[in-house]
Protein backbone atom coordinates (compact mmCIF):
# COMPACT_ATOMS: atom_id res chain seq x y z
CA UNK A 1 0.00 0.00 0.00
CA UNK A 2 1.42 3.40 -0.95
CA UNK A 3 1.69 6.31 1.48
CA UNK A 4 -1.23 8.02 -0.25
CA UNK A 5 -3.40 4.92 0.11
CA UNK A 6 -2.32 4.57 3.75
CA UNK A 7 -3.27 8.18 4.40
CA UNK A 8 -6.63 7.69 2.69
CA UNK A 9 -7.32 4.59 4.81
CA UNK A 10 -6.28 6.39 8.01
CA UNK A 11 -8.57 9.29 7.10
CA UNK A 12 -11.45 6.88 6.57
CA UNK A 13 -10.76 5.14 9.88
CA UNK A 14 -10.53 8.51 11.65
CA UNK A 15 -13.80 9.62 10.06
CA UNK A 16 -15.58 6.46 11.17
CA UNK A 17 -14.26 6.92 14.72
CA UNK A 18 -15.32 10.58 14.74
CA UNK A 19 -18.82 9.66 13.57
CA UNK A 20 -19.13 6.88 16.16
CA UNK A 21 -17.90 9.18 18.91
CA UNK A 22 -20.30 11.91 17.81
CA UNK A 23 -23.30 9.60 18.02
CA UNK A 24 -22.18 8.17 21.39
CA UNK A 25 -21.36 11.53 23.04
CA UNK A 26 -22.52 14.43 20.85
CA UNK A 27 -21.97 17.13 23.49
CA UNK A 28 -18.64 15.95 24.90
CA UNK A 29 -15.75 18.38 24.75
CA UNK A 30 -12.03 18.14 25.42
CA UNK A 31 -9.95 21.16 26.36
CA UNK A 32 -6.82 21.24 24.22
CA UNK A 33 -4.29 23.05 26.37
CA UNK A 34 -1.65 23.14 23.64
CA UNK A 35 -3.79 25.26 21.35
CA UNK A 36 -5.59 27.07 24.14
CA UNK A 37 -8.96 26.23 22.66
CA UNK A 38 -11.73 23.66 23.02
CA UNK A 39 -12.15 20.77 20.62
CA UNK A 40 -15.24 18.55 20.32
CA UNK A 41 -14.66 15.07 21.71
CA UNK A 42 -15.63 13.46 18.40
CA UNK A 43 -12.98 15.48 16.54
CA UNK A 44 -10.27 14.55 19.03
CA UNK A 45 -11.26 10.89 18.87
CA UNK A 46 -11.28 10.90 15.06
CA UNK A 47 -7.88 12.57 14.89
CA UNK A 48 -6.36 10.25 17.47
CA UNK A 49 -7.69 7.07 15.87
CA UNK A 50 -6.67 8.26 12.40
CA UNK A 51 -3.10 8.87 13.59
CA UNK A 52 -2.99 5.44 15.22
CA UNK A 53 -4.24 3.82 12.04
CA UNK A 54 -1.61 5.62 9.95
CA UNK A 55 1.06 4.45 12.38
CA UNK A 56 -0.06 0.85 12.02
CA UNK A 57 0.02 1.14 8.24
CA UNK A 58 3.57 2.48 8.41
CA UNK A 59 4.53 -0.45 10.64
CA UNK A 60 2.96 -2.86 8.18
CA UNK A 61 4.70 -1.28 5.18
CA UNK A 62 8.12 -0.53 6.70
CA UNK A 63 8.80 -2.60 9.80
CA UNK A 64 7.34 -6.01 8.96
CA UNK A 65 9.26 -6.36 5.67
CA UNK A 66 12.48 -5.40 7.47
CA UNK A 67 11.82 -8.08 10.11
CA UNK A 68 11.12 -10.66 7.39
CA UNK A 69 7.83 -11.65 8.99
CA UNK A 70 6.57 -14.82 7.38
CA UNK A 71 3.74 -14.33 4.89
CA UNK A 72 1.82 -16.94 6.84
CA UNK A 73 1.79 -14.75 9.97
CA UNK A 74 1.96 -11.33 8.36
CA UNK A 75 -1.80 -10.69 8.21
CA UNK A 76 -2.38 -11.86 11.78
CA UNK A 77 0.52 -9.83 13.13
CA UNK A 78 -0.51 -6.81 11.08
CA UNK A 79 -4.08 -7.01 12.40
CA UNK A 80 -2.88 -7.27 15.99
CA UNK A 81 -0.55 -4.30 15.54
CA UNK A 82 -3.32 -2.28 13.88
CA UNK A 83 -5.82 -2.91 16.67
CA UNK A 84 -3.27 -2.23 19.39
CA UNK A 85 -1.93 0.91 17.71
CA UNK A 86 -5.31 2.54 17.15
CA UNK A 87 -6.20 1.90 20.78
CA UNK A 88 -2.83 3.19 22.01
CA UNK A 89 -2.91 6.12 19.57
CA UNK A 90 -6.40 7.10 20.64
CA UNK A 91 -5.52 6.83 24.34
CA UNK A 92 -2.22 8.68 23.91
CA UNK A 93 -3.63 11.51 21.86
CA UNK A 94 -6.56 11.99 24.21
CA UNK A 95 -4.16 11.98 27.16
CA UNK A 96 -1.92 14.54 25.42
CA UNK A 97 -4.92 16.79 24.79
CA UNK A 98 -6.20 16.49 28.35
CA UNK A 99 -4.70 14.11 30.92
CA UNK A 100 -8.10 13.64 32.58
CA UNK A 101 -9.89 12.70 29.33
CA UNK A 102 -9.03 8.96 29.21
CA UNK A 103 -10.25 8.51 32.78
CA UNK A 104 -13.47 10.36 32.03
CA UNK A 105 -14.16 8.43 28.84
CA UNK A 106 -12.99 4.98 29.96
CA UNK A 107 -10.54 2.56 28.38
CA UNK A 108 -13.23 0.26 26.96
CA UNK A 109 -14.92 3.10 25.09
CA UNK A 110 -11.56 4.37 23.82
CA UNK A 111 -10.65 0.88 22.62
CA UNK A 112 -14.05 0.26 21.04
CA UNK A 113 -13.89 3.47 18.99
CA UNK A 114 -10.44 2.61 17.71
CA UNK A 115 -10.97 -1.08 17.03
CA UNK A 116 -14.42 -0.63 15.53
CA UNK A 117 -13.24 2.16 13.26
CA UNK A 118 -10.18 0.18 12.14
CA UNK A 119 -12.32 -2.82 11.24
CA UNK A 120 -14.90 -0.65 9.45
CA UNK A 121 -12.22 1.35 7.63
CA UNK A 122 -10.44 -1.76 6.45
Amino acid sequence: MTYTESLAKASTVGGVAAAASYFMRPTGRINVSVLGTSLPLWAGTGLAVGLGSYGSELAHNLIFPALHVSERYSDTASSAVALASVTAGNYGALYAMNSAAPGQIGLMQIASFGIGAEIAGT
